[in-house]
């Protein structure tokens, strides 16, 4: 199983490549970095190959590796058709003619390796037009890889993987699966083909699942885990699966190279191995997934930390984007916190009126539909919703590029009217 993370940066068409001898410079200002040296060329069509041993936690080695080489245009269009990406970044990923890489393990504590990748590979790339994640297939915008190393908070855990969705063109299925997981020592997770309107719940419980084996480790084959509340799953590896669920038009055997079936794991519903979509009534109906305090954690600092560049999208964005917001509530049967959705109607100082959209499960006096001001030391999360998708605060810079280009965000809201 290959754990390596390899992140490339595409380097703007007018910007001269940085050369061996400028990158290791910047890496001897660093204090965390114990060696770095110029090495034989490993990598495939490198022109140069920088090794380098930094500090990690706890006085541990974590060695890396940054290469440069041309852009390769065999792989590109595979990246940028996984990523959301505008036509003006994808327009200037194919005219990069070079790449600077990192590429490295992440560790016991994956997140904090990640977020120390991305913040090397912005220190080294700060102009960089997007980001090639060849361990996940995915492209991402320069303003991700800034953004995401502007904070001490750690990225999101879904920005380790990516969910890719196969179409069966005679079928109204869908055969999901992801990459990045192995990165993070983690076997990949595969869903048997589930109804295509119903990707994104499936997802979700997809991402799930992923997010507690990333924090509390992969539970034993055919070993029982809860995913959330009436959810409880299980897993096989692929071959085994496909002699479950018998032959199948979409992500058999024949679907499968080297990527696609070793050490991944196909999800089941722990009782007689049901498929995935067994679970849909439960994910329709308010489901109340799994999240571990550390994520919560995380999302919440974020959510705070960001906060005012929310209210002033919403003062600038003239209605285009609505909000919705994240408020934890101490539970009545448990030490606990519930953590609740809301459509917010407006800010006012540190208090938010806002209307509840979930149906609470421990909380008393709360119900779907209520309406209130709220004091914003309860907040968790939030997010925007707009015509152009939902961002939350990971995501919070792309929707201020367009609260701040009145022209380009006009031209979009045409095309979405269209649409």
């Amino acid at each position: 199983m290959n754990t390596e993370s390899r992140l490339e940066a595409s380097l703007p068409v007018e910007q001269t490549p940085p050369s061996a001898d400028s990158v290791l410079a910047s890496l001897r200002e660093l204090p965390f970095v114990r060696r770095a040296e110029q090495v034989s060329v490993r990598e495939e069509h490198a022109l140069w190959q920088v090794d380098a041993m930094l500090e990690g936690l706890d006085g541990a080695e974590w060695p890396l590796s940054l290469y440069l080489r041309a852009a390769d245009r065999e792989t590109l269009d595979t990246h940028l058709s996984m990523g959301w990406l505008s036509d003006v970044d994808q327009e200037a990923v194919r005219s990069s003619v070079a790449a600077l890489g990192l590429v490295c393990q992440l560790a016991d504590d994956v997140l904090f390796y990640f977020h120390l990748q991305i913040r090397l590979l912005d220190r080294l790339a700060p102009d960089a037009v997007a980001v090639l994640d060849w361990s996940a297939y995915q492209a991402r915008p320069g303003l991700w890889l800034r953004e995401a190393a502007s904070t001490a908070v750690p990225p999101h855990p879904q920005d380790l993987w990516t969910i890719h969705a196969v179409h069966d063109e005679k079928s109204d299925l869908v055969w999901l699966h992801t990459h990045g997981l192995h990165r993070c020592g983690l076997w990949e997770l595969d869903a048997l083909p589930v109804p295509r309107q119903d990707v994104g719940l499936i997802g979700q419980l997809m991402n799930s699942a992923a997010k507690l084996w990333l924090d509390h480790g992969m539970p034993s084959e055919d070993t029982p885990f809860l995913a959330g509340m009436h959810m409880e799953l299980l897993w096989v590896p692929v071959d085994r699966a496909l002699d479950i669920g018998g032959p199948m038009s979409l992500g058999g055997a024949a679907d499968r190279d080297a990527i696609h079936r070793e050490h991944r794991a196909t999800l089941f519903v722990s009782d007689a191995y049901g498929r995935l979509d067994a679970l849909l009534p439960v994910l329709h109906d308010h489901p109340v997934l799994y999240v571990s305090d550390t994520e919560t954690e995380r999302a919440t600092a974020l959510a705070v930390e960001r906060l005012p560049r929310l209210r002033r999208i919403l003062d600038l964005g003239g209605g285009v984007f609505q909000c919705v917001i994240k408020l934890a509530f101490p539970t009545d049967h448990s030490e606990g916190r519930e953590h609740i959705w809301f459509n917010v109607h407006g800010f006012h100082d540190e208090e938010v009126d806002a209307t509840c959209l979930n149906r609470p499960h421990d909380v008393s006096g709360l119900h779907e539909g209520s309406r209130d001001h709220y004091p914003l030391d309860m907040l968790s999360d939030w997010a925007l919703v707009s015509p152009f998708g939902q961002m939350g605060p990971d995501r919070i810079a792309l929707a201020e590029s367009l609260v701040e280009d009145p022209a380009r965000l006009a031209m979009l809201l045409g095309g979405a009217g269209e649409a």
